[in-house]
C-alpha cells in the first residue's frame, strides 16, 4: 500500500493515540494491566501493527543495480566527506519516498510483530518467569487474536487501493 503525501503518518497516529490512550487510562483511571492481562496483548497485537507495517518495502520498486557500478559510485566519493554524503542521499531519498508515497504493508507489520511475540511468549517469558509457554500460551492468543483483528480493520484500504491501482494500470 503507498501512502500519498497527506496520509502517510496517519497510521503512526493511530497506533500513538490508541498506545497514548492505553497510557493515560493505566496511569491515571484504571489499571487495565491487573484488569485484563489478555486485553493487553490484544491491545498490542492490534496497535504495533500500524507502525511496524512502514519497514517493509515493495520488491517491484526496488532497482537492481550491479555491485561492480554500487562499489564504484562508493570509491568515487572521497572518504573525508561521507557523513555528508551520507546525509545528501538519505535527504534525497526521504524526499523522493514523501514526493510518490511512502510504502506501507499491514502484512509485514504483522509479520514483525508475530515475530516478536513468539519470541517474548516462547522463549523471554518462560526463561524470566519460570513459567512455560503451554502454561500461558493465552497471551500469545491474544496478540494473535489483536493482530487479525488488524488485518481485519486494514483489509478494506489494501484491498480498495489494490482494485484503484489495477483500474489505472488497466487504463494507461
Amino acid at each position: 500500500m503507498q501512502l500519498k503525501k497527506g496520509y502517510i503518518l496517519i497510521p503512526a497516529l493511530i497506533g500513538l493515540v490508541i498506545s497514548t490512550m492505553f497510557l493515560v487510562v493505566q496511569t491515571r483511571a484504571f489499571d487495565l494491566i491487573e484488569w485484563n492481562y489478555n486485553f493487553c496483548h490484544a491491545l498490542y497485537g492490534f496497535t504495533f501493527p500500524f507502525v511496524m507495517s512502514y519497514l517493509s518495502f515493495e520488491l517491484s520498486k526496488v532497482q537492481k543495480i550491479p555491485l561492480i557500478l554500487v562499489i564504484k559510485r562508493i570509491l568515487s566519493i572521497p572518504w573525508y566527506t561521507w557523513p555528508l554524503a551520507f546525509v545528501r542521499v538519505m535527504w534525497r531519498s526521504i524526499v523522493r519516498d514523501v514526493s510518490e508515497g511512502i510504502c506501507w504493508i499491514p502484512l509485514a507489520g504483522v509479520a514483525y510483530v508475530l515475530l516478536g511475540s513468539i519470541g517474548n511468549e516462547v522463549f523471554v517469558d518462560p526463561a524470566t518467569n519460570g513459567i512455560p509457554f503451554t502454561l500461558a500460551y493465552e497471551n500469545f492468543v491474544a496478540d494473535v487474536f489483536g493482530m487479525s483483528l488488524f488485518l481485519l480493520v486494514t483489509f478494506p484500504f489494501v484491498t480498495r487501493q489494490k482494485k484503484a491501482r489495477a483500474l489505472l494500470t488497466s487504463n494507461a
